[in-house]
């Protein structure tokens, strides 16, 4: 779920810490991400209530710790999500696509490309067009209602 509440990348949510999550703020800076800078990620109310439910296990430094991993944190999970799809009667569904999918959903709920570049953490706006499905009613559908405020018309 975190996964799909952030549209992080895998390997920074696996590896997330707790030193690097403010709760109050509702803040995570994920240390060196790919572009290798920082990266602050706004966490939703949904990203936070797991965090507090997860708070007071904690075994070690990360947030999804392993206890039999060399890392310390969880690695693979390509056998559970497996079971999650085969279970749900899902095919061809890749953890990496819920970034695509949270992308997306940013777009179709009104957010602009600079905002999805942000939460994205990318450097620039074409890196976060690879992200984007917009369909193309929903496209259609955004454009007349900005021409329709545009000349004064009002939504059909």
């Amino acid at each position: 779920m975190m996964l799909w509440f952030t549209g992080a990348r895998r390997r920074n949510v696996f590896s997330m810490k707790w030193e690097d999550i403010k709760l109050e703020e509702k803040l995570w800076t994920i240390p060196e991400t790919k572009t290798q800078n920082d990266a602050n990620v706004v966490l939703v109310n949904a990203a936070i209530d797991i965090l507090n439910q997860l708070k007071d296990m904690r075994y070690n430094e990360y947030v999804f710790f392993s206890t039999t991993s060399k890392s310390g944190h969880i690695g693979g999970v390509r056998k559970t999500w497996e079971g999650i799809l085969k279970r749900a009667k899902i095919t061809n569904f890749h953890l990496h696509d819920l970034r695509h999918t949270f992308a997306t959903s940013l777009l179709a709920n009104g957010a602009d490309a600079f905002m999805v570049k942000k939460a994205l953490t990318h450097k620039s706006l074409q890196s976060t067009q690879i992200y984007v499905n917009l369909e193309v009613d929903d496209l259609r559908e955004k454009l007349n209602e900005t021409v329709n405020k545009m000349i004064g018309k009002k939504d059909e």
